[in-house]
């Protein structure tokens, strides 16, 4: 189903650029300096203030699940929001937290928001209509002037009431990285033109593909938005995981961002900066589909955007970049998604395969505000490359299909401490698949010089039985994307290096190879003064990360933890 409605537009062109062999966005008539706010080629008709009210779902309290629930009054209706930490784009620096989630009773809807020193920013659909959430600070400079400003906070608006001039928005031809390769007889040719010609796809019900992107920001974005350049890059990413992930089917899963990026990326044209990014994303050895650049900088013709099309899981070509001079946090959002799209092989509508669609959709030549849905033809194109590329890079880790049953688990880092020292360490159990999982099993195997003290669940549920330095848990099913952490307590009790196995049983899973594992405690030197240490942090892409004070308050007014004591019992 389409999202947004067609409509015509005016069409502003990009200079020419001499090595025609990617696809721009271009901003209109901004001003030359690197820090450019929103002006008055863009202006909000209509906005509310959000009162939000926050609350924890009843229920067991699995970490990344969907148990937290966000309600406010706007529009003369009712907004409850149901969210769970997006664990896909990674922690975000404290105290910051990134949601996705639905709309409570509103089958289509999905949710992308930011939570930031009491602000949300991000992009809500209905399943009729766009809402924008966005921080006052960042609106001031487009609200109209008959419109409510409360003093902080966030407002939310209707897309459709944010006005962007004609030709505010403009893109030059997209044109293939390598036109020979791409060229009218070719194989990779006819495949888009028949996918293009056969139609769309439906939206996505559940995400098939994930695409690891690896995001970085130059000294300009870093410098405009200090220490809160980490969590505007991924608020950005967000809102395009939201758009990529209900209407491509494909999550975005980000890396850890790269703030600031490597010295080098620096070109005032964004043609040169383009073949900078290239150069450092050959060389940088990364493993990501896509490496994206965001930056501050307004460049000459007011080009917002750059993409290699079609570059997607290539050594140099799978690059693209956004800047976020002269926009709102939601705008730049879009043209990330838009740019990210030309990575995927999406032509702009209206030309090329997609010569037949009107304007009005996320790729069209000029969008506007409202142009938040990809076309029937720009889904077809980029389905068939996905396809073609999960052909010619099968082993890739840049882009692979979602398992409908996959839970994983994640290990602690290696842990150097003393003898008698007490270790906390945290294990999550992880559903990486879009269906629901059940009959979850974890076996703790501990060696003899390591004493088990305590194991807890965060959460609640769930039973352990230790026998001898071995401990079996049960844990309750877990829905699509959420996890279970559970807590290991021992006591180191002699030198050496002590390895601790552990393995997970499901009733389902089609990728057994992430469900054991072993890690190291080693144990040198005196146990004087030994306090007690962390495990480590949790290991990487399970989603674990430090909670803010919100998301902790709302596990601990959950449920109970409970506990299981060397005696064998269970405290609550």
């Amino acid at each position: 189903m389409d999202h947004s409605k067609p409509a015509t537009s005016t069409r502003s062109w990009c200079p020419p650029l001499r090595a025609a062999l990617f696809a721009c966005l271009a901003l209109a008539g901004l001003a030359a300096q690197a820090t450019v706010e929103p002006d008055s080629q863009t202006t909000l008709l209509y906005a509310e203030g959000i009162e939000a009210r926050w609350q924890a779902m009843p229920g067991p309290q699995a970490a990344g699940s969907a148990r937290n629930r966000l309600s406010f009054h706007a529009f003369g209706r009712e907004f409850d929001l149901e969210l769970a930490p997006n664990n896909d784009l990674g922690p975000a620096p404290a105290p910051a937290t990134l949601y996705r989630g639905r709309i409570e009773g509103l089958a289509g809807s999905w949710v992308r928001l930011a939570i930031q020193g009491g602000a949300l920013s991000g992009l809500i659909y209905d399943g009729a209509e766009f809402f924008g959430v966005e921080p006052v600070a960042q609106l001031a400079t487009v609200l109209g002037p008959n419109v409510a400003q409360p003093a902080d906070g966030s407002m939310i608006y209707r897309l459709s009431d944010l006005l962007v001039e004609p030709g505010v928005l403009a893109h030059l031809d997209a044109v293939p990285m390598d036109p020979a390769a791409d060229a009218p007889g070719t194989a990779a040719h006819a495949m888009r033109a028949l996918a293009a010609g056969i139609g769309g796809m439906a939206p996505a019900t559940v995400p098939t593909y994930r695409i690891h992107i690896a995001p970085l920001a130059d000294q300009l974005f870093a410098g405009r938005f200090g220490s809160n350049a980490v969590t505007e890059m991924l608020v950005r990413l967000n809102i395009a995981d939201g758009i990529f992930s209900s209407q491509l089917g494909v999550t975005l899963v980000a890396d850890a961002p790269v703030v600031p990026g490597p010295a080098g990326l620096d070109a005032v044209d964004a043609g040169e900066l383009l073949e900078q990014l290239g150069s450092y994303r050959r060389t940088s050895s990364t493993t990501a589909g896509i490496t994206h650049l965001f930056t501050n900088r307004s460049f000459a013709g007011g080009i917002a955007g750059m993409a290699w099309n079609g570059g997607m899981c290539t050594a140099k070509f799978g690059a693209s970049l956004s800047t976020s001079a002269g926009i709102t946090q939601v705008l730049s959002g879009l043209v990330a998604a838009h740019e990210i799209g030309h990575n995927f092989g999406a032509p702009h509508d209206g030309e090329e395969f997609c010569a037949a669609t009107p304007d009005g959709y996320l790729m069209a030549p000029t969008i506007t505000s409202t142009s938040t849905s990809f076309s029937p033809c720009s889904l077809a194109v980029m389905g068939a490359l996905i396809e073609e590329s999960l052909s010619l890079y099968p082993a890739a880790s840049c882009l692979s299909l979602v398992a409908n049953f996959d839970v994983a688990l994640v290990l602690p880092e290696n842990t150097a401490t003393t003898p008698g020292a007490v270790l906390v360490l945290p294990l999550r159990v992880q559903n990486q698949g879009n269906q629901p999982v059940s009959t979850l099993g974890l076996q703790i195997d501990l060696p003899a010089a390591l004493e088990p003290m305590a194991i807890t669940t965060l959460g609640g549920l769930g039973s352990c039985s230790p026998v001898a330095t071995q401990i079996s848990c049960s844990l309750p099913a877990l829905g699509s994307g959420a996890a279970w952490d559970v807590e290991l307590e021992v006591r180191v009790g002699g030198t050496g290096q002590h390895a601790i196995s552990a393995s997970l049983s499901a009733a389902a899973d089609e990728v057994p190879q992430n469900n054991q594992g072993q890690f190291i405690v080693s144990a040198a030197g005196s146990n004087a003064g030994a306090q007690g240490g962390n495990g480590g942090d949790g290991g990487g892409g399970g989603g674990g990360g430090m909670l803010d004070l919100l998301s902790l308050l709302l596990l601990l007014a959950a449920a109970p933890v409970r506990q299981w004591h060397r005696n064998g019992s269970w405290a609550v």
